[in-house]
């Protein structure tokens, strides 16, 4: 969409604002890209991102922050049909620990997710390691830290009554991120929505993206949707309309 907007400013040879394209890569791989990006590098303030679901005329006022949880559970190998009493069953410790969390919609801003869960053989053997990857968002800080602190206490409980061992990775994928809507790049949005004739929606978003990461270096962003619907699932697709429509908001956002 960016290259063409950018081709049609060519064809037409309209005047435009200074404008700098940012690509940013490996976004769905935890933003590698926009958070390796050295901001030193792009002299503007307000950053306009092509990421985005919904209609058009929906304006996103605040998306969570969100952490990642990696519990590696270690226990002891034995034989499952000989002497399985020997054993420390990490597989077993991992399934109590997710069990005594609650996983899903916690509250109207809070999320909670596990993602993978990989570990043991063959079936007789006691599984001696076992892993499970989880993410928490939220829109309060506090809340956050709440729930990344149930499945800390959880899984560690879980290991303690076992007799094995935890290990707990955490780590901060991005910030919240807050619209100002006195920023230019808001206002300049809300003008080109009122002169297509969009009703402007305020909405919270539940997910996250390289606007997270430029707000937390100091951008002020805005967006729009570009079309896609049923995100991250195997029936994804593209609403062509939408993507025209938004061809169109991008292009007057330049000029």
């Amino acid at each position: 969409m960016l290259m063409e907007a950018y081709d049609v400013l060519q064809e037409t040879g309209d005047p435009h604002r200074e404008m700098y394209f940012l690509f940013t890569i490996c976004e769905e791989q935890n933003m590698h890209g926009a958070k390796n990006f050295d901001y030193s590098k792009l002299p503007c303030k307000g950053i306009f991102s092509l990421d985005g679901a919904g209609s058009l005329g929906n304006m996103s006022i605040a998306g969570p922050a969100k952490d990642g949880i990696k519990v590696t559970f270690k226990g002891r190998k034995a034989h499952a049909g000989i002497e399985p009493e020997k054993g420390i069953n990490a597989a077993v410790m991992l399934a109590k620990a997710l069990s005594a969390v609650k996983f899903g919609r916690i509250d109207h801003e809070t999320t909670s997710n596990v993602g993978r869960i990989a570990g043991g053989d063959m079936t007789n053997v006691v599984t001696d390691e076992a892993f499970f990857t989880a993410e928490v968002r939220s829109h309060s800080q506090e809340k956050l830290d709440r729930e990344v602190n149930a499945i800390r206490q959880a899984s560690l409980a879980a290991a303690a009554e076992m007799g094995g061992e935890a290990i707990i990775e955490v780590s901060h994928d991005y910030p919240a991120i807050k619209a100002d809507f006195n920023s230019f790049i808001h206002q300049k949005l809300m003008e080109v929505y009122a002169k297509e004739g969009y009703e402007i929606k305020q909405v919270i978003s539940g997910g996250g993206g390289d606007s997270n990461i430029f707000a937390g270096q100091g951008f002020q962003c805005t967006g729009i949707s570009t079309g896609m619907k049923d995100v991250h699932s195997s029936s994804e697709t593209l609403d062509l309309d939408v993507w025209m429509k938004a061809l169109r908001i991008l292009y007057l956002m330049m000029v």
